[in-house]
């Protein structure tokens, strides 16, 4: 910033601007908010931020020149410019400078913004600025524990300052995202799901992931159905190298499993009809289905989301693993201790979807019924570093799929 531009500042400020140039200047007009604005960005370190992200020569020099005279494009230049770099430090300060990386992201601008604006300009115009960073800096337990370990320079444990502040930055981004819209939550290294409505902890339960050669992959979603007695189209890679072992060793594989073979068209045809022996990874070209019912890998109902990955979250016949503490057995998708209590929230009025099927094991092949979920309720599945429990206390989590650099 040059001097002249530093000077032109410290006219409007000084009360030296003729009368006719003030009006619109609301944020020029709050000489303390602007000092606020000005200490918050000298310890924006303390708040896991970079000052130099925040150009404030202006406000430094606010205080130090002499006198130019200033015009009326001048100061409402000025003012705008000071409001945008408000906005730019809250934003940070409330949604964190960097969300977590993910493999998908679906959802285009997840966090509401606009009222983050309306917020601050109330405490700007109201001089009250300081009370205003206070309340966003400690709106969660996490946030404000993990930035007192900032400020201790906490090595009490497995992680380094940049992991803190990292932690620091998704749980904002975290908290910002499940405040404004309902949110169903998967923790990969915890292998537990919870359910958050307007950031109200409502519905918690186990989960069980995938395995370390296949690993749950983390994304950002919108649910938008729910299938009910659903078929399972196995994966070709599952097919070709899991099944179609099983297949040649055991003649009755497919009546035992209530599989049934597609062709490229999409046609049933007979499993006896096809030389198996001739198939392998590279020369799969049928589709395994597996029928409807509580025998199917799938269980009784599966929740679909905007994926690149063929995973989805649903039932599981296999109901003892939930019981492991180690729950990584699945080829990616998501197995639910408390499927229709989830399924139930997510259709809202609509349950009696769930409420009206008959879901006896004596049922053969019952039918496969979808139902849209109108709702935007977000699903994250991400994979946290660090964490902090209800004690208060911070921990590492195990690294299950080896994503965290060895240190």
């Amino acid at each position: 910033m040059s001097r002249a531009y530093a000077l032109l500042i410290f006219i409007f400020l000084s009360g030296l601007v003729p009368l006719h140039a003030q009006k619109n200047k609301a944020w020029l007009e709050h000489l303390s908010s602007i000092r606020t604005l000005d200490s918050l960005i000298h310890a924006a370190p303390t708040l896991a931020l970079n000052s130099s992200d925040y150009p404030h020569g202006n406000l430094d020099s606010l205080f130090s020149r002499a006198w130019i005279p200033l015009m009326k494009a001048d100061t409402l230049q000025i003012d705008h410019q000071i409001k945008g770099l408000a906005l730019h430090f809250f934003e940070d300060l409330s949604y964190g400078n960097k969300a977590p990386n993910l493999d998908f992201v679906g959802v285009k601008n997840p966090l509401q913004k606009q009222k983050l604006e309306a917020s601050l300009e109330a405490a700007w115009l109201g001089n009250n600025l300081g009370s205003f960073a206070m309340n966003v800096r400690n709106r969660t337990v996490e946030i404000s524990t993990l930035l007192e370990a900032l400020a201790q320079g906490s090595v009490d444990g497995p992680w380094k300052k940049s992991d803190i502040i990292d932690a620091i930055q998704e749980y904002r981004w975290l908290y910002s995202l499940k405040t404004n819209q309902d949110l169903v939550l998967v923790n990969i290294p915890r292998a537990e799901l919870e359910v958050f409505q307007k950031a109200r902890l409502i519905m918690a339960m186990k989960v069980v992931l995938g395995k370390t050669e296949n690993p749950t992959r983390t994304l950002l979603s919108r649910f938008n159905t729910l299938v009910i007695n659903p078929f399972w189209y196995v994966p070709k890679r599952i097919a070709a190298r899991e099944l179609l072992p099983k297949i040649l060793k055991n003649t009755h594989y497919f009546e035992d499993n209530q599989f049934q073979v597609l062709n490229a068209k999409n046609e049933v045809i007979d499993p006896a009809s096809v030389d198996w022996k001739s198939l392998g990874p590279k020369n799969f070209p049928y589709t395994l289905r597996q029928s409807t019912g509580c025998d199917n890998s799938l269980g009784l109902m599966k929740l679909q989301f905007q994926s690149p990955f063929t995973i989805f979250l649903h039932d599981s016949p296999e109901k003892k693993l939930f019981q492991a503490k180690q729950r990584y057995f699945s080829h990616g998708c998501v197995r639910l201790e408390k499927p229709m209590e989830l399924g139930r929230w997510l259709l809202g009025k609509n349950k009696i979807a769930i409420d009206t099927v008959n879901f006896s094991p004596t049922r053969i092949n019952p039918q496969s019924v979808t139902v849209p979920l109108t709702g935007n309720t977000l699903l994250l599945i991400w994979y946290p570093k660090l964490e902090v429990n209800a004690a208060g206390e911070i921990f590492r989590n195990d690294d299950i799929y080896h994503k965290f650099p060895q240190e």
